[in-house]
């Protein structure tokens, strides 16, 4: 089914514009007021964890058992520069069970009980370094999270507060403290970072400049014309496969595809042009690919008639040499990027760079109406026709049994496949010289030429989409739905009728020869066997019209 293609206007840029601007003002104020409410709130849970944690410090600091545990140390009589000295007066600190304890214990049994409890509190010892090493951490993270000094304040209270409570109670209540200071600070407060993506031009504003600049503009940057684009979102939209969200429209999720595909971008550059995260872009890019390949079943079928839209003199000539021509067949080579240990099969033949082959078939409007992709670069095209053609699921379009594409010497002459003589001079530099003098020359000069229509398809195509000469690092299967992707929107934009310089620059009287996709004219390869009466068939229709050439020259 063709799709519809009906001009648009423009949009208008007056009444939406001033309410696209007040909005933005009202946006601004409202976020300002939220600000200011969460830094409020921030300063009074601050105070309320201040005052509670200087009130439990300076309750632990008064202690009176710490007087009556260093009285009985003092009776003992050990040196100050003594280990159970040392290792006692840690012990003090550490707990007041363990200062009630000291003050009960018998004198006889001071010095083991604090061997033994030295030694445990050496292991809790390094559990609480280990503890303020994170507190210390968090406080580093706090730091770069918050800028404010009273902030800042409230977190060397936290951390006394560590370091002086080691009581079992005290230490729950210490937890549950910080556990809800974490809590609010994260829930109540949205500090402002220091932004990455800082252009002046949002996303949306620049899709927007896109939308209402010069089609020129919008031609450069996203490889079709702004009419051509404003139908493509439209079309998009009506059938529902991409939908704006909160944040990023429809026409901005296209225009950053859109970017990608036709300056072979990579998503860093993207996010800085529609700043957002690589994350958002990785997320767009593949939303909109994904609605591409119901997009593709769409505009890429068969044609239902033979009706050209080209009425030139030159066309409407070859098409009377070859009445029964439907379309041109042939395969190209797209590059690709795939794992060291599968290279060898998509080597191109005779590169050292790896290539995918793309079998298509174009009407003689330029309009793709079949395409099969992800083929290795090493399969011979005739390979890739059979197996296709053979494939229940591939869909692949025979012709009517009065009907034929026209294809190269790599393909067989059977039935609904035309090729030209072999040995013989086919294409079309090889008559700029000579003109054709025999009759196999003729029909070669002719086929070649009406054929020629497929060599300038993929010319505008791969002129509007570098990617395919230079893939991006995607998954092949990523990379083979981008190579539809692009056959898609080159059927829309063709489809709508819409002026397009790069069809214009590819037009009849350009004869363009694409040299990956004629090299395999002399290599030997085991032809499709279609049967021995579907050769018979298009041999002596071959025949009969490269006799009618000859007799048409002597007349």
């Amino acid at each position: 089914m063709d799709v519809e293609c009906t001009q648009v206007d423009s949009p208008g840029k007056g009444v939406s514009e001033e309410s696209s601007i007040r909005s933005q003002k009202k946006e601004k104020g409202e976020k300002r007021k939220h600000k200011a409410t969460l830094e409020s709130q921030l300063i009074e849970v601050g105070e309320d964890i201040s005052k509670l944690a200087k009130m439990m410090i300076e309750k632990h600091t008064l202690s009176d058992d710490m007087d009556a545990c260093l009285e009985k140390l003092e009776t003992l009589g050990w040196d100050e520069s003594d280990a159970k000295y040392e290792t006692a007066l840690l012990l003090f600190g550490e707990s007041a069970d363990l200062r009630k304890l000291w003050v009960r214990l018998k004198p006889q049994n001071c010095e083991k009980w604090v061997k033994n409890a030295g030694a445990k509190c050496y292991v809790m010892d390094v559990m609480f370094r280990m503890l303020c090493y994170g507190c210390y951490v968090l406080d580093v993270m706090f730091r770069m999270l918050c800028y404010g000094c009273y902030v800042l304040d409230v977190m060397f209270w936290m951390l006394r507060l560590f370091m002086y409570l080691m009581d079992p109670d005290d230490e729950i209540i210490v937890i549950m403290i910080f556990c809800w200071y974490w809590v609010s600070l994260a829930s109540r407060i949205n500090v402002e970072r220091i932004r990455d993506l800082n252009s002046a031009l949002t996303g949306h504003e620049y899709t927007q400049e896109l939308l209402h600049g010069t089609s020129t503009q919008c031609h450069e940057m996203m490889r079709l014309s702004r009419d051509a684009f404003i139908l493509l979102c439209n079309h998009f939209k009506q059938k529902n496969w991409v939908q704006s969200s909160r944040s990023i429209s429809l026409e901005e999720k296209l225009a950053m595809f859109l970017m990608v595909i036709g300056h072979n971008e990579r998503f860093q550059m993207v996010k800085r042009r529609f700043q957002h995260s690589t994350e958002t872009i990785h997320r767009c890019f593949h939303e909109v690919l994904k609605a591409m390949m119901n997009f593709a079943r769409e505009v890429i079928v068969p044609t239902s008639s033979n009706v050209s839209a080209n009425n030139s003199e030159r066309h409407r000539r070859l098409k009377e040499i070859f009445p029964g021509a439907i379309g041109a067949l042939d395969g190209t080579l797209i590059h690709a990027i795939v794992p060291v240990d599968q290279q060898t099969r998509y080597r191109g033949r005779g590169k050292g760079e790896c290539f995918q082959n793309v079998l298509a078939i174009c009407d003689f409007d330029m309009i793709f109406t079949f395409v099969w992709a992800g083929w290795e670069g090493i399969a011979h095209d005739s390979r890739v026709l059979k197996e296709v053609a053979f494939n229940p699921n591939s869909g692949f379009p025979f012709p009517p049994p009065d009907k034929y594409y026209l294809c190269d010497a790599a393909y067989t002459n059977t039935r609904g496949f035309m090729t030209p003589y072999r040995g013989t001079r086919y294409w079309l530099a090889d008559f700029r010289r000579q003109r054709a003098l025999t009759k196999e020359e003729r029909f070669n000069h002719a086929h070649a030429q009406l054929r020629n229509v497929i060599e300038r398809a993929y010319g505008v195509l791969k002129a509007r989409f570098p990617i395919l000469k230079q893939m991006a690092p995607f998954s092949f299967p990523i990379q083979r739905d981008i190579v539809i992707a692009c056959f898609a929107v080159h059927n829309f934009i063709r489809k709508c009728n819409i002026y397009d310089q790069l069809f214009m620059d590819y037009d009849e009287n350009t004869m363009f020869h694409e040299m990956q996709s004629g090299e395999n004219d002399g290599l030997l390869v085991q032809d499709i066997e279609w049967g021995s009466q579907g050769i018979d068939y298009m041999t002596s229709l071959r025949n009969q019209i490269a006799n009618q050439l000859l007799s048409n020259e002597s007349n």
